[in-house]
């Protein structure tokens, strides 16, 4: 009996420190609703590394180089806040996980800590509502792939990421985005179910031997 109950004790105890670490790792980075969804599951699973098909969105600010240098620092901080909460708060409406901010931009995935099976049409529905979000004009590119997704951090600082060439490919794609534009790989246009995509040329990439079809909206 007390060996029983020392073991549920212990269960118990490993039960919480899981739950902690996962409310501690993901509060920033998914929606509550998904969030709520990992803590009921009681599972330690999404932290470690694995390799999952994902949806890997990049967003650049254009023109914020220019704005800092018109504003005081404290103006254009506060402008650039307003931005990435729009942004990330209209990621986490369509259920995408916010991988980290870059300077005036930031890198989002679907597929991971979760998945469904319409993460194209959620990820090109948050693109299209960042889009038209207002403030500041934004490039963005998005592309599918597998990538290595999980804690990739370090015992002073955890860090819930993905890593792998789809991940490349789709910062590319935003660095040849139009502003105000958004261009997508062929993986990804051909997983689009509910909107019209359309071809829009080749393109070559840095780091890419070949030339890469590119898709955007119609």
């Amino acid at each position: 009996m007390l060996c029983a109950l020392a073991s549920l004790g212990w269960s118990l105890r490993n039960e919480r420190q899981t739950a902690g670490r996962l409310r501690r790792l993901f509060a920033d980075y998914v929606p509550a609703n998904v969030l709520d969804h990992l803590l009921s599951e009681g599972s330690a699973q999404p932290l470690t590394p694995s390799r999952e098909q994902l949806v890997v969105m990049f967003v650049d600010a254009v023109g914020s180089t220019r704005l800092a240098r018109q504003e005081s620092p404290e103006v254009f901080a506060q402008k650039l806040r307003g931005q990435l909460d729009t942004w990330t708060s209209l990621v986490h409406q369509h259920g995408g996980t916010l991988d980290k901010y870059l300077g005036d931009g930031l890198m989002v995935f679907w597929g991971a800590p979760l998945s469904a099976a319409d993460d194209a049409d959620r990820a090109l529905e948050a693109a299209l509502a960042i889009q038209a979000a207002p403030g500041l004009s934004k490039r963005i590119g998005i592309a599918c792939g597998e990538a290595l997704v999980g804690d990739l951090g370090t015992s002073m600082r955890r860090s819930y990421t993905a890593l792998g060439e789809v991940v490349n490919r789709a910062e590319r794609l935003q660095r040849e985005a139009p502003a105000d534009g958004i261009l997508l790989d062929q993986q990804l246009a051909e997983r689009i179910k509910r909107h019209q995509v359309e071809a829009c040329g080749a393109r070559s990439l840095p780091g890419y031997d070949r030339e890469v079809e590119t898709y955007r909206p119609s």
